[in-house]
């Protein structure tokens, strides 16, 4: 922060004049000093350049001591080589020539040259990142097109090491899905109180809907996740049928008020199971079923009852723990066995990849002439100002330019751009203030 300051004062060393302590000039003896008009303003953000050999003369026979209010220029040479002074009231152009000491005045022009030098190395660094950035571009564009290449003669040439690549994105993908639901049913479940806790790392209900036909008939359809590590034998559910309003209603065909199911399996650890009750109760009114309690008996013989607040916090878990159709932990438990598991939708999705080679060929082609262009396009553009703006909006490039790491390059590309035009701007006023070019 101090540097900045520094640099700062630097550029506007008149204001540095103003905010220091009082300066005082002494002035020869039959001196002639020049009063500034009253009409003329002094900036305070860059030098003062006037012709004042026009202006009112005042000579000071006795010369004197003056408090110095500002600086100002009166050859159009760099830094300052006037004071503008009081003397009585009013303002002054006092020439350096008629000071005995300017010792002030050229350490505010040694400042001025510091700051220039400063501003001319930074703008020579943002020029080299500009073209080390193009180069960059250049190269990505260039690595581009020889991966595209690649790709192309590994099909041919080694399609079984395209397709293995394939399965492992494919298998790494489904992992790391499996590892996040984990983790945010895990999350989910320490919110819960410890006897309900208990039930949910047992057992999740996903998903539960009723369906109405034409005549009143209402299927029902639960999907399910065994957590535990025992097999279920058979799940019994008991509910209540209910409008719209949350009236409890009675079969119209069985005149009854309470409904019940039965899924019987096996449903192994840690896998998904759904069932659908057809026609499970009638009535034209009838919107969902109220559970009332889930008892599951395991292959065992062991029994896990669910039922009151257990059983609605389970019917409440939020649809991102846990989505319907997971598969959960066993797989995460023993990522070995998850392979073996997958190992048939491993091979089939194998055939299926080995089908879209030739599309993939295909495309990858495309993708090929695409880089060429993309890299001939740069080339001849070059560093002019705007010209990635323009390959930006050609829509010849959108397939190419979000990836990696053509994407990082870009945005280098266009980070240093703006970097050289802020630099470029702040320099050219320094100078045309400092310097007048």
């Amino acid at each position: 922060m101090k540097k900045i300051l520094i640099f700062l004062l630097m550029l506007f060393p008149a204001l540095l004049c103003r905010a220091q302590e009082e300066v005082y000039i002494d002035i020869k003896p039959n001196s002639v000093i020049y009063q500034v008009p009253s009409n003329l303003t002094v900036p305070s953000d860059r030098r003062l350049q006037y012709d004042y050999s026009k202006a009112k003369k005042k000579k000071l026979k006795k010369g004197g001591r003056l408090l110095v209010s500002s600086l100002a220029n009166y050859n159009r040479a760099p830094g300052y080589d006037t004071y503008i002074a009081k003397e009585k009231g009013k303002s002054y152009f006092v020439p350096i020539d008629v000071v005995k000491d300017n010792s002030f005045i050229v350490g505010i022009n040694r400042e001025i040259a510091e700051a220039s030098l400063m501003l001319s190395d930074s703008l020579e660094f943002y020029k080299k990142a500009h073209e080390s950035a193009f180069e960059g571009l250049l190269a990505t564009a260039e690595q581009g097109a020889v991966h595209c290449w690649d790709r192309i003669l590994g099909i041919r040439n080694n399609p079984d090491s395209i397709l293995n690549v394939h399965v492992r994105e494919f298998m790494d993908a489904d992992v790391n899905r499996y590892r996040e639901i984990r983790e945010r049913y895990r999350g989910w479940t320490q919110t819960l109180s410890p006897e309900t806790r208990r039930t949910a790392e047992l057992f999740a209900i996903t998903k539960t809907g009723l369906t109405k036909g034409s005549s009143g008939a209402c299927d029902y359809r639960m999907e399910f996740t065994n957590l535990s590590p025992r097999s279920i034998q058979t799940l019994v559910w008991t509910g209540k049928l209910l409008d719209k309003a949350g009236n409890e209603l009675t079969c119209t065909a069985r005149n009854r008020p309470t409904f019940t199911g039965k899924f019987t399996g096996p449903c192994p650890p840690a896998w998904p199971a759904a069932t659908l009750w057809r026609n499970v109760a009638y009535h034209p009114d009838a919107e969902r079923i109220q559970l009332s309690s889930v008892t599951i008996t395991y292959t065992d013989g062991s029994r896990l009852d669910i039922d009151g607040p257990a059983l609605q916090t389970l019917l409440s878990m939020p649809t991102e723990a846990l989505p319907a159709g997971v598969h959960t932990e066993s797989h995460l438990r023993d990522l070995n066995q998850f392979e073996i598991d997958h190992n048939q939708l491993l091979q089939q999705k194998k055939r299926l990849f080995r089908i879209n080679l030739p599309d993939e060929e295909v495309l990858e082609r495309q993708n090929l002439e695409r880089w060429s262009e993309l890299k001939t396009e740069i080339s001849r553009k070059g560093l002019r100002n705007g010209s990635m703006q323009e390959i930006l909006s050609d829509g010849r490039f959108e397939s190419i330019l979000g990836r990696e790491p053509v994407g990082n390059a870009v945005k280098t590309y266009l980070e240093t751009a703006r970097n050289l035009d802020r630099m470029t701007a702040m320099y050219s006023q320094f100078r045309q203030d400092n310097f007048y070019e």
